[in-house]
């Protein structure tokens, strides 16, 4: 019999505890006053032998499949990675899913947002800025090469150099972190930082020697200490992995690996039905319902941790930049038939707040009192308050993504009720980042999809909002500028959560942007193929899969 599933989040609650448990004291929890080190005892489980039998429950803990009745795995993703260099500029999901079969951190999220011990094995917090990090021996590269201390550092400092990379490392005080010997770091932070475990976890490891003796920095190529190895990358088309049959956790029972860049949603949905690929990361929502009846296959609906929505141009080229025109067109539109037109009621959820729900402090209170429910009287109250005529011209822009466009055809109608007249203008997401990065462009509205790295909702308003971050809506509030900016040195949760809770406030109600709905990714995959979960936010482990007849 065939078995359907919808993913529950269990992750911010899980992720919340794990952290605490994992790290000695974890940030909130007093940690650091006159305390003593403390020594962290859990250690990864090592690698060990799947039970045989069905686990499409997806419940299945971090083990290494051992054997496989195929040794070659085809798996879809949905653009050009570019660079396969972790330290690089980007990091879409699609260079993630190769890069990270590669590559390792210190730690990751596991299956349920457990702490996943990588290379470290463990680490000892010693006060509110100093962290001693124990690291995993015997681990090599695929070249033979030993992993060390000196790696990590290394690594740190590179992802420092890097504009969008830095934010991983942002807090670390790269010249006082200190090698202690071979597989002992401390790494010490400039100040108390709240999200600092949340975003290392995104740092892969590296050699240096290896990096400076690759013809072109890894671009295509990176060497990792992880279960597979790039045996060939073509740009914007595929890429093959080989076993590292020098993996420290044992050799992948899966030997090769096929990933196969399709862009087109239909066509990712023809190649799983006709076996060109064993495993699709985004299935298009309007394929899914004819997968999900086909006996041949197994599907997961896993709820995001972003939410869709768009920026407002918030400075003087555009009519939003008057609050009142903002908060307009959220009352003019309806996040419920967008959820059911678009997303089939099934896809995500509809957005109550501005963060998402998966955010790790989410607070279901800041969704009192309606989050700009569909009102279009008191839209048009607004905009006539404001002096926006009837007849008023905007541009709202996006990038090539279907899904994206359909929404932005539904909000064009939704406005049009109350009086402004929108033009739609598609760019290639090539393109698309440096037309909304430009405040001047003509554009008043653009599309986007909201998180943070570290997860927590301060974070994301530094990140979108605050004059050094991304700030497309060229958005300025001295008070939340502040607010954001303090909240990283916050290591007390209550203390940290009243601010927050002022910083979701002012979100909400000056809206420099607007999130409609919360995202989630379909995934697909031949129901021979055992052992899947979605790893962490939203990755695959292939040295867990295997194949079973």
């Amino acid at each position: 019999m065939k078995i359907k599933y919808t993913a529950a989040w269990l992750g911010v609650l899980v992720l919340a505890a794990s952290f605490l448990s994992g790290c000695g004291a974890r940030a909130g929890d007093s940690q650091g006053k006159g305390q003593t080190t403390e020594e962290t005892s859990g250690t990864r489980k090592e690698a060990g032998t799947l039970t045989a039998g069905d686990t499409d429950e997806l419940a299945q803990s971090m083990d290494m499949a051992v054997s496989s009745s195929r040794d070659t795995l085809n798996i879809q993703i949905s653009s050009d990675p570019g660079s396969l260099c972790a330290f690089n500029t980007g990091g879409s999901q699609a260079a993630n899913i190769i890069m990270r079969q590669v590559c390792e951190p210190l730690f990751d999220y596991g299956y349920h947002y457990e702490v996943d011990y990588v290379l470290a094995e463990s680490w000892d917090h010693v006060d509110d800025t100093h962290y001693v990090f124990h690291l995993r021996q015997g681990v090599k590269y695929s070249d033979g090469r030993d992993f060390t201390a000196e790696d990590v550092l290394f690594s740190m400092k590179m992802y420092e150099a890097d504009p969008a990379k830095k934010q991983f490392v942002k807090s670390v005080d790269l010249e006082q972190t200190k090698i202690i010997d071979d597989h002992t770091i401390e790494i010490v932070l400039t100040e108390p930082d709240a999200y600092f475990f949340s975003c290392l976890r995104s740092c892969l490891i590296m050699n240096e020697d290896a990096y400076n003796e690759s013809s072109d920095k890894f671009t295509e190529a990176p060497i990792g200490t992880g279960p597979y190895k790039v045996a060939e990358y073509i740009g914007g088309s595929s890429a093959r992995l080989e076993a590292n049959e020098a993996y420290w956790g044992g050799v992948p029972a899966i030997k090769n690996v096929n990933i196969k860049v399709i862009n087109d949603v239909s066509q990712r949905c023809i190649e799983l039905e006709t076996g060109g690929v064993d495993l699709v990361v985004e299935l298009g929502e309007h394929d899914f319902a004819r997968v999900d009846e086909d006996e041949r296959f197994r599907v997961y609906i896993k709820p995001g941790y972003k939410s869709n929505g768009f920026y407002f141009n918030c400075s003087e080229n555009s009519i939003f930049k008057d609050k009142r025109v903002r908060q307009a067109v959220a009352y003019a539109i309806d996040n419920n038939a967008i959820f059911a037109a678009v997303y089939q009621n099934r896809f995500g959820s509809v957005s109550k707040s501005f963060p998402s729900n998966g955010m790790i402090d989410y607070d279901p209170a800041w969704e009192q009192g309606g989050y700009y429910e569909t009102n279009v009287e008191k839209a048009k109250a607004l905009l006539a308050e404001a002096g926006i005529p009837e007849g008023t011209k905007v541009t709202i822009i996006t990038n090539e993504d279907r899904t994206m466009l359909s929404n932005c055809e539904i909000i064009q109608a939704m406005i049009g009720a109350i009086g402004l007249e929108a033009d739609i203008l598609s760019y290639e997401k090539a393109v698309y980042n440096s037309v909304v990065d430009d405040e001047t462009g003509g554009w008043d509205m653009a599309t986007a999809a909201f998180t943070a790295p570290s997860g927590y909702v301060a974070d994301m308003g530094h990140a979108y909002f605050a004059q050094e971050g991304i700030n497309r809506s060229c958005y300025y509030n001295e008070e939340l500028e502040k607010m954001v900016t303090d909240c990283v040195r916050i290591m007390d949760d209550g203390e940290r959560k009243a601010l927050t809770d002022k910083i979701v406030n002012i979100l909400q109600e000056e809206i420099p942007a607007y999130a409609y709905t919360r995202q989630a990714v379909n995934w697909a995959w031949v129901k021979e193929l055992k052992g899947f979960n979605v790893y962490g936010q939203n990755n695959v482990a292939v040295k867990c899969l295997y194949f079973e007849e």
